[in-house]
C-alpha cells in the first residue's frame, strides 16, 4: 500500500472513487506545462536561479521602456486634463478604474505615459481609450499596452503607434485588433 501512495504517476487501476486523490495525479506532460505557463502569463522553470535571472532581464527591459517615452506623475496627469478642484486625483482615479487613461507602476511609482494625453483638448485620445477597451486581461496588463505602442511597426513605416496617435487611429486599431486576434505563439 506504501508503493502506491507514494507513486505520483499514472494510475494504472483506472478511476476508483474510493481511491485517494493523490493516488491519481500525474506529472503533467510539457505541453501541458507551456498551456498552464502561458494562462499564467508566465514563462518561469523550475530552477530558483532561472527565476532571478528572468526577474532581472524583465526588470532591465521595463526599465529600458519607461526611458523610451515621457512620463508624467499624478500632478501633471491632473493638470493636462484640466482638472483643477480639490477631487482632481479622485477624478483621475476614476478614469483609471473606467479604463480611459493608460497607467502604470513603476519601482513603486504611478506614472502616465505622456503621449496618450491630447494637450490641446485637455484630454485623452479617444483611440487610447478604444484600445484599452478592446485589450484583455488575458491579452496583457497595461505595462503590455505601453510596450506595444512604443514598438516600431511596420504597418506605420517602422513608427511607433504611439507617436502617430493623432493622425493614425483607425489604423491603430486595426493594427492592435490584428495583434491580440493572433494565437498565442510560443
Amino acid at each position: 500500500m506504501n508503493d502506491l501512495m507514494t507513486d505520483l504517476k499514472t494510475d494504472k487501476t483506472g478511476p476508483n472513487p474510493l481511491a485517494p486523490r493523490h493516488m491519481t495525479v500525474r506529472e503533467a506532460c510539457p505541453d501541458e506545462r507551456a498551456l498552464r505557463e502561458k494562462q499564467h502569463g508566465s514563462a518561469y522553470g523550475t530552477n530558483p536561479h532561472e527565476n532571478d535571472k528572468l526577474d532581472n532581464i524583465n526588470h532591465v527591459l521595463r526599465g529600458e521602456i519607461l526611458k523610451s517615452v515621457s512620463m508624467v506623475d499624478q500632478d501633471k496627469a491632473c493638470r493636462l486634463l484640466g482638472l483643477s478642484s480639490e477631487d482632481d486625483f479622485a477624478s483621475l482615479a476614476r478614469l483609471e478604474n473606467q479604463g480611459k487613461i493608460l497607467r502604470v507602476e513603476y519601482e513603486g511609482r504611478t506614472a502616465y505615459p505622456l503621449f496618450q494625453f491630447d494637450v490641446a483638448g485637455r484630454q485623452v485620445y479617444p483611440v487610447i481609450i478604444k484600445l484599452m477597451e478592446m485589450r484583455s486581461d488575458a491579452w496583457g496588463s497595461n505595462f503590455h499596452l505601453l510596450h506595444w505602442l512604443t514598438l516600431p511597426h511596420r504597418s506605420f513605416n517602422d513608427a511607433r503607434p504611439c507617436d502617430r496617435l493623432p493622425h493614425d487611429a483607425d489604423d491603430i486599431v486595426a493594427s492592435f485588433d490584428a495583434e491580440i486576434s493572433e494565437p498565442l505563439h510560443g
